[in-house]
């Protein structure tokens, strides 16, 4: 389902941190998504049954969806899951290869917008912003910081994981049918990536979402920590790209 799709998005799930002076946890899931269907990859589960082969199988899986010229990437501050992935299993030339790939940055994007984009979508913060200004909805983020390191995942960390890579690929097709695939591709450009051409696409369905009690100050502050580590990652690699300019 996910083969030859035009648009494929990705996320990463891993354990929180609860102390500064715990190691950095690895990605525990990979999350694959087209507009058609969703993949879910237990990272963690193959890296403790198969090892270090078992990961390097399942990621030259991964990089094959990309190969060709027609797949691309997309995903919301991807850069840092694809470091997260290439760090967590770094024996895994393939994972690490990843890195390469034809990306689109929902973030990067979303800035070189600027006045073409909607008010709202200007102001949105993280990917639950980015959806309830595109899409209408936002993304229930009450599993972001869940224990994804526990076997079995509960089917509400299954439902988050799918919807976050699987609202990336809708917010895109949303943006292309609403400002139009010229001023998509030409903020797309601008953001740090290679030219393509987009071809015009249907407004998806408003993206369904589960809503329940509201989240504790700690969770809170958890999210807030991810988002601005992620948007310090995203400054970092900005500044890097205009060195090398």
């Amino acid at each position: 389902a996910l083969r030859g799709a035009p648009m494929v998005g990705l996320d990463c799930e891993w354990r929180p941190q609860t102390d500064r002076a715990e190691p950095m946890r690895p990605v525990a899931l990979c999350q694959l998504a087209s507009r058609d269907a969703c993949v879910l990859v237990d990272l963690f589960r193959i890296a403790a049954e198969e090892g270090d082969e078992g990961v390097e199988r399942v990621g030259a899986a991964i990089g094959e969806l990309f190969e060709g010229d027609d797949t691309q990437l997309v995903g919301y501050v991807v850069g840092y899951d694809l470091r997260r992935l290439a760090s967590s299993y770094p024996r895994a030339e393939s994972l690490a290869g990843l890195r390469a790939t034809r990306v689109v940055d929902l973030a990067r994007v979303a800035r070189a917008l600027g006045p073409k984009a909607p008010g709202a979508v200007r102001r949105a913060r993280g990917l639950s912003g980015l959806a309830r200004a595109t899409l209408g909805a936002p993304l229930d983020k009450r599993q972001q910081c869940s224990d994804w390191e526990d076997r079995p995942l509960s089917s509400a960390q299954q439902e988050y994981a799918a919807l976050d890579a699987h609202a990336c690929v809708q917010i895109w097709d949303a943006w292309v049918s609403s400002m139009g695939s010229e001023a998509v591709a030409e903020a797309y450009e601008r953001g740090g990536a290679p030219t393509m051409s987009w071809s015009a696409v249907e407004r998806p369905s408003v993206l369904e979402t589960i809503t329940g009690a509201p989240r504790t100050a700690r969770l809170d502050k958890k999210l807030a920590k991810k988002e601005r580590l992620q948007r310090e990652a995203e400054r970092r690699e900005t500044r890097a790209a205009a060195r090398a300019q």
